[in-house]
């Protein structure tokens, strides 16, 4: 699931700087966080939050395949 988030977020972005780590919780939750700069956020989330919505729906459907959970988050590179 992260291959397909950084492959979605290079293909509409093509900033190298923006990065995606992931990390196991308890009962196989999996956290994917993304990392960008400050000017990149707006554009990720989008306007009323329709883009980032989009890609968790994008996500999910690739999580319900492979019987998991998962939350994405977005931060900003300090």
């Amino acid at each position: 699931m992260q291959e397909l988030l950084e492959y979605i977020l290079k293909e509409m972005y093509g900033n190298p700087e923006i990065t995606v780590t992931s990390s196991e919780e308890e009962e196989g939750n999996l956290i994917l966080t993304i990392h960008a700069p400050q000017s990149e956020i707006g554009r990720i989330i989008g306007k009323g939050g329709k883009i980032i919505n989009a890609i968790k729906q994008i996500i999910k459907i690739q999580a319900i395949k492979e019987n998991k959970r998962v939350e994405i988050n977005v931060e900003e590179i300090s």
